[in-house]
C-alpha cells in the first residue's frame, strides 16, 4: 500500500511540473511581444501625391505641308508575251541562248523550223510568177499590134467612106453597079474595123486576168517569203526567257506555244488603293500631271488617274528607291475581298544604280509604293495632327491627360515625318483628326508610365507637389531632356 502511494506521487507531481514550465514559456512570449510593440513607432503621415506617377507631355499640334501616302504592292510583267509557232515544222535547231532564265536583246536567233520544204514552195511560187509575167507581155505585145492595125483600119475605112460618098454625087454618071461596089467595099471595111476592136478588146480582158493571176501569184510568193522568214523564231525585245516549251527535233504545228518571253524594258506594280486614297490623289497629289475636271467636264474622269509620282522601295532597303507613275486602274471595279481598288504603275527604269550594283524590279517583290500628297489646315474635316513618335505605345493607341487624369485613345498613323517643330525631339507620326476625339492642344503623355490604367491620377512635370495651384505644363523641348527625367524619377 505505501509502495503503491508513493508511485502515485511522483507521477503527480512530474505533471505539475510539465504544467508549470509551460506556463513559464507563454509568460516569457507574452513579455517578449508586448517589449518589441513598445519599441515600434508610429508611422509618419506621408503626402498621398507622392504616390502619383510624374509625366512629360507634348501638346498636339496642327500638321500641313506633305505627307506620303504608302501602300503595299507586287510587281508584274509589264509585257508578258506568248511566243507560238507561226509555221508548222520539225524544230532543226535550238540556239544556245534560248533556255529559261537567260536575258537575250531584240531580235536575238532562239528557235529555227527545219526551212526544206517552204525553200521549195518558194521556188515553185518564183516560177508561176516569171510565167504568169511572160503570158502577160505577151498579151500586152499582141495589144500593141491589134492598136496597129486598128489605126490602118480606120484608114482604110476612112478612104472607103470618101469613095462612097464621090459615086453617090456621080449616080447619075455612073452605073448602079459601080456605086454598088462602092457601098460594098465601105461595109467590108467597117467590118475589118470592128473586129480588129473587139478583138483589141479581147485583149484587154486577157491582160485583166493575166495580171490578177500575176498578183495572185505575186501575193502568194511574199507568203511564201514570209513563211520561209517565220522559219526563225527571234526575240521579240529585250528581255528574258521565262520558259521554253519544245526541244530540238521536236514537231510543231502553227499555234503551238514555244516560248514564254517577258519583256522587261520596263515594270508594273499592282497596288489597292481606297477610294479615300483616291480622292487624296485626285485633290492634293504634288505628282499629278493631269487636272481631270478640265480635260474631262462631263465627269468621265472617274475611270481615270491623274498620272502620279511614286517612289517604289522594298521595306528591308528604303534607300535602293525606283521611280514610276501611277497611270491607271487595274481593270474596273473593287476587289471582293478587301474592297479597295486595283490600280497599275508603270516604272520606266527597272534597272537602277546602287552602291552596290545594278539592282532590278522583277516579278513577285513585295514593294511599298510612296506618294506624296499635300495637306492643308484650311481644311478643318480633313485635318491631320502630329505629336512626337515617342508618344505613340505597343498597339498603336497613346495617353491623353484631361484633368489630371489618362484616357487611352485609339489612332491610325497616317505618316512619319521629320517634325517642323523642334529639331532635337525625335522624328513625329501625323494621325487624321478625321472621325476622332483628339484635337489641338490635347496633351500626349510622351514619358515612361508605370502600370497605366484609365482614368488614373498623374501629375504633370514641373507641379509642386502637396500645392492646390493650377499645375504648370512643360512640353519636351529635346529627347536627351525627356531621358533624363525619366530614369532620375523613380515614379516616371
Amino acid at each position: 500500500m505505501a509502495q503503491t502511494a508513493n508511485v502515485q506521487r511522483s507521477t503527480v507531481g512530474k505533471e505539475i511540473y510539465k504544467y508549470a514550465i509551460s506556463t513559464v514559456i507563454i509568460a516569457l512570449g507574452v513579455a517578449a511581444m508586448y517589449g518589441l510593440k513598445s519599441l515600434a513607432k508610429p508611422p509618419e503621415d506621408v503626402d498621398s501625391n507622392a504616390l502619383i506617377p510624374l509625366v512629360t507631355t507634348f501638346e498636339m499640334q496642327p500638321y500641313s505641308g506633305q505627307l506620303d501616302m504608302v501602300v503595299s504592292g507586287s510587281v508584274v510583267p509589264f509585257r508578258e508575251i506568248r511566243m507560238a509557232a507561226e509555221v508548222g515544222g520539225r524544230i532543226k535547231k535550238k540556239y544556245d541562248v534560248c533556255q529559261a532564265g537567260v536575258f537575250v536583246t531584240k531580235d536575238t536567233p532562239l528557235l529555227e523550223i527545219d526551212p526544206e520544204e517552204y525553200e521549195l514552195e518558194l521556188l515553185t511560187i518564183k516560177a508561176d510568177v516569171k510565167e504568169s509575167q511572160k503570158m502577160l507581155d505577151e498579151v500586152l505585145e499582141e495589144i500593141r499590134g491589134a492598136e496597129r492595125n486598128i489605126e490602118l483600119a480606120e484608114t482604110d475605112y476612112q478612104l472607103q467612106f470618101r469613095d462612097f460618098e464621090r459615086n453617090k454625087r456621080l449616080k447619075g454618071v455612073l452605073s448602079d453597079s459601080e456605086v454598088d461596089l462602092a457601098e460594098r467595099n465601105l461595109l467590108t471595111s467597117k467590118t475589118q474595123l470592128t473586129t480588129r476592136q473587139n478583138t483589141l478588146e479581147m485583149l484587154k480582158a486577157r491582160k485583166a486576168r493575166l495580171e490578177a493571176s500575176l498578183e495572185l501569184s505575186q501575193s502568194q510568193l511574199s507568203k511564201s517569203q514570209l513563211n520561209l522568214k517565220r522559219t526563225v523564231i527571234y526575240a521579240p525585245d529585250d528581255g528574258v526567257i521565262v520558259r521554253e516549251m519544245v526541244e530540238q527535233g521536236d514537231y510543231v504545228s502553227k499555234g503551238t506555244q514555244l516560248i514564254l518571253f517577258e519583256d522587261t524594258n520596263h515594270a508594273e506594280v499592282i497596288c489597292n488603293l481606297t477610294a479615300t486614297d483616291l480622292d487624296w490623289i485626285r485633290n492634293h497629289s504634288t505628282g499629278s500631271t493631269l487636272d481631270l475636271e478640265t480635260d474631262d467636264p462631263n465627269g468621265r474622269s472617274v475611270y481615270r488617274l491623274p498620272k502620279t509620282a511614286v517612289s517604289i522601295y522594298e521595306s528591308g532597303e528604303p534607300d535602293v528607291v525606283w521611280q514610276g507613275v501611277l497611270e491607271r486602274f487595274d481593270g474596273i471595279g473593287r476587289d471582293e475581298l478587301t474592297k479597295s481598288i486595283p490600280c497599275r504603275i508603270v516604272i520606266e527604269q527597272p534597272v537602277i544604280d546602287t552602291p552596290e550594283g545594278k539592282r532590278a524590279l522583277v516579278r513577285g517583290m513585295y514593294v511599298k509604293c510612296r506618294m506624296e500628297v499635300q495637306t492643308s489646315t484650311s481644311a478643318p474635316d480633313k485635318q491631320f495632327l502630329t505629336f512626337p513618335e515617342k508618344g505613340v505605345r505597343p498597339g498603336n493607341f497613346i495617353w491623353v491627360v484631361n484633368e489630371h487624369k489618362l484616357h487611352r485613345v485609339e489612332i491610325e498613323i497616317v505618316d512619319r515625318t521629320k517634325n517642323t517643330l523642334d529639331e532635337e525631339i525625335a522624328p513625329f507620326v501625323v494621325i487624321s483628326a478625321e472621325n476622332s476625339e483628339l484635337k489641338v492642344g490635347d496633351q500626349i503623355v510622351v514619358s515612361p508610365i508605370p502600370q497605366p490604367t484609365e482614368n488614373a491620377p498623374v501629375l504633370l512635370k514641373g507641379e509642386e507637389l502637396g500645392t492646390e495651384t493650377t499645375p504648370v505644363v512643360e512640353k519636351t523641348d529635346a529627347s536627351a531632356e525627356t531621358t533624363a527625367d525619366a530614369s532620375s524619377d523613380p515614379t516616371s
